[in-house]
């Protein structure tokens, strides 16, 4: 059930990506690249 919460939250972060990543790209790269550098 874990597993499957972790998979639609990721599938949900990929669709408001590709939404909105043209919007924000430079902020959205930035918070990704702190993040990726945080775990």
């Amino acid at each position: 059930m874990i597993f499957s919460f972790f998979y639609w939250l990721g599938r949900i972060l990929i669709w408001l990506e590709r939404n909105y990543i043209d919007a924000t790209k430079s902020f959205h790269i930035s918070l990704t690249e702190k993040w990726l550098i945080h775990f």
